[in-house]
């Protein structure tokens, strides 16, 4: 079970973090099959969480998934909620099942591994600077910013984060072997080392914060346990302050991180202007939000006109919450967060005194829920700022976490009054056999799709159209597929001539129609559907879609590009050059740029051909 478990983490975190249904299914899979496994430990008699844990994590989970049922798009919500309920079994799972220290322990050790294995494709990166990702996967430009096997680096940190922390605790305050102890700190050191190469701002503060936080845990730890000494913590000062120096100096040796460290509050960021967007979201339906997912429709419509890069994400997990679920997910989030952390209070109070009374220092089940909570923590400063909880490899790790906080897995006093037994251990089943069928019903038609993906990325267009056909056949309805099919036919016509070009266009211009229908507001599909009509004479049908290309997102200057090209080919020169400057206004665009020097041209060149008739 702990290893089925593990390694769906681990799968999900190789295959880019799971960010796409094709590399997630095979982790969520494993998640899910953990959980069925579950059944065969159904007998044996273990501690439970209590009732404040149960209720807050019944009611928040639950409004999720109810919530993201009735979303508006289908495939929008499908990924969701799939995230929410492999999750939902990873935190049962650790917080029921998987609770002994020893059993917690091999899994960390697991996470080691994984580790290692982001930081070396990490150094891979920042040394080389190419953005190399294994399995021939593609990285967008981020210099030498190191993201191990993720696409974006701030997820990387997000993970190494929480990860460095629990190491750390268990390496000061967890009890065994000296050796065993050294491994786990130097890991911890580590796994910060690794936030330093990926270059991230959010992963700076939040660890920065949860370090703080820790040493005042240690210096409390030990005055409650009647162990403080001056000297201890003239010791601990002293190799905090060699660890600065090593890692300043570190930072001054390369561009890169100083521009980083330096950077932390940057006046034009990004990002202000993505919660804006998400604010204005969120006031349309304030109860009960637009429904899972829709930020990426929203986040365009309501776009500051300076973001002209695709706004998938408000890099901010609170603001997105609010806006795709409401006011009723932000209060159920809250309860949950400080059932959650009340509960680990609690645990550690009583521990401490318990330590005290047997003049003991050290305990591993302290150390586990200490570095669970402190890496929590600073996860949670870190979604002020980026989106981890979004990506699945970090939303699992983070769902193990919270369940060593929900139960300690060790026997105390003040523990409090349990919920039915049956009801924790039955969840894991009941959700893993609805994952599995969910996972199953998809799985052929994501793998097409992604197959369909790869090609267009490529420009093997045929390959496409053969993999987008294949999706549909196993009712993939995900309105990307019906794009790369439709895009394909339509950059397939343009080396054709005649009939076969007018039946290329046709059949692109079917295909955009079908994406629109599971998906309206897409502007590709909107934007390149028009074109299409265009393309064949139907001028009418491409204003009408340019019209709601508009609506939904009106200041993407690539948008007022393709507009102006359709102007262009409709012979409504005056308009398309409008159209090409309101883009440039925006971004620079080579096709506005191009447009309208064409146009400029056509108007010199025009008096001389009316003298010469």
């Amino acid at each position: 079970m702990g290893a089925l478990l593990l390694g769906g983490i681990a799968w999900t975190q190789v295959r880019l973090g799971g960010t796409r249904p094709a590399y997630a299914y095979p982790g969520y899979l494993l998640v899910a099959g953990a959980g069925l496994l579950s059944v065969l430990a159904i007998r044996v008699k273990r501690r439970l969480p209590n009732w404040a844990v149960f209720l807050c994590t019944t009611l928040f989970f639950g409004y999720l998934l109810v919530r993201g049922f009735f979303s508006p798009l289908r495939f929008l919500a499908t990924s969701n909620l799939l995230l929410i309920l492999v999750a939902l079994i990873t935190y049962t799972l650790s917080a029921v099942f998987l609770t002994e220290v020893r059993t917690r322990l091999l899994l960390i050790g697991g996470f080691l591994l994984l580790e290692v294995g982001h930081l070396w494709v990490g150094l891979t990166q920042y040394i080389s600077g190419n953005n190399w990702l294994p399995f021939d996967y593609v990285r967008p430009d981020y210099g030498s910013r190191a993201s191990g096997f993720y696409v974006c680096p701030n997820h990387l940190a997000g993970f190494l984060e929480t990860l460095a922390l629990l190491l750390l605790a268990i390496a000061l305050f967890g009890r065994g072997k000296a050796w065993l102890r050294i491994i786990f700190l130097y890991f911890a050191c580590a796994g910060f080392v690794g936030i330093m190469i990926t270059g991230s701002r959010g992963g700076y503060l939040s660890s920065g914060i949860g370090l703080v936080v820790l040493c005042i845990y240690g210096a409390y730890h030990l005055i409650r346990v009647g162990h403080f000494r001056f000297h201890q913590l003239f010791l601990g000062a002293g190799v905090g302050g060699v660890a600065l120096l090593l890692g300043f100096t570190f930072v001054t040796h390369s561009d890169l991180l100083t521009k980083r460290f330096g950077s932390i509050i940057e006046p034009g960021d990004v990002r202000p202007r993505l919660w804006q967007a998400g604010i204005h979201a969120f006031a349309l339906d304030p109860v009960v939000g637009t429904g899972a997912g829709t930020y990426l429709i929203y986040g365009r419509k309501f776009r500051d006109p300076s973001v002209q890069t695709d706004p998938v994400y408000a890099h901010n997990d609170y603001v997105q919450l609010l806006a795709e679920y409401g006011i009723v997910a932000g209060v159920l989030f809250i309860c949950f967060l400080a059932a959650h952390f009340l509960a680990a209070w609690n645990f550690v109070h009583w521990t401490l005194r318990w330590l005290w009374q047997n003049e003991k220092i050290l305990s591993s089940s302290l150390a586990l829920v200490v570095g669970a909570a402190v890496g929590i923590l600073a996860l949670t400063v870190h979604s002020i700022f980026d989106f981890n909880l979004q990506i699945p490899g970090n939303t699992l790790f983070v769902a193990f976490l919270f369940g060593i906080l929900a139960n300690p897995g060790v026997p105390w006093e003040s523990q409090g009054r349990e919920p039915p037994t049956w009801i924790w251990r039955a969840m894991p089943v009941v959700l893993g056999l609805i994952s599995i069928n969910l996972i199953l019903r998809h799985w052929r038609g994501e793998s097409e799709a992604e197959a369909a993906r790869l090609a267009f990325l490529k420009h093997s267009y045929v390959v496409t159209i053969y993999h987008t056909r294949r999706a549909e056949e196993y009712g993939n309805e995900d309105p990307d597929t019906f794009y790369y099919l439709a895009e394909s036919r339509r950059m397939l016509a343009n080396t054709l001539t005649g009939v076969d070009r007018r039946d290329f266009l046709i059949a692109a211009v079917e295909a955009f129609n079908q994406g629109l229908t599971y998906f309206p507001m897409d502007e590709r599909s909107l934007v390149k559907g028009g074109l299409a009509y265009a393309e064949l004479g139907d001028f009418s049908n491409a204003d009408r879609l340019f019209a709601r290309v508009f609506d939904w997102d009106p200041n993407l200057g690539q948008i007022y590009a393709f507009y102006g090209a359709f102007l262009e080919l409709e012979g409504r020169n005056d308009e398309a050059a409008k159209a090409y400057r309101r883009a440039n206004d925006l971004s620079a665009s080579e096709i506005a740029t191009a447009g309208l020097q064409q146009i400029l041209e056509t108007v010199k060149t025009a008096p001389t051909r009316a003298g010469v008739n």
